[in-house]
């Protein structure tokens, strides 16, 4: 669980470098992870580490794309193929959906 309040406290915003629209029409998932950043990962990543683990775990499975969402503290990640994940610890839920 991550607190609204405290990923709130440490939020620093920054501008968009991207138009997110036209980049998630025009361009592949696999290009985003450069492209598209959550700006709550910095703060809540620093005080929640383990987060930070799981999405750099997704990208070690084969996501194209992984991010947190929102505030914290679910990740989720883009695969082109059903990622390997049954070794995650039990208290973890995980959810696949083909497109």
């Amino acid at each position: 669980h991550v607190s609204t309040q405290e990923a709130y406290a440490s939020l620093s915003p920054q501008p968009a470098l991207y138009d997110l629209p036209n980049l998630v029409k025009e361009a592949q998932p696999s290009t985003w992870r450069h492209a598209l950043h959550n700006d709550f990962e910095e703060s809540v990543f620093e005080i929640f580490p383990e987060i930070s683990e799981l999405k750099e775990l997704l990208y070690q499975r084969g996501a194209q794309y992984a991010s947190m969402s929102g505030s914290g503290a679910s990740v989720y990640g883009f695969f082109e193929n059903s990622p390997e994940l049954n070794d995650l610890p039990q208290h973890y839920r995980v959810w696949c959906q083909k497109i």
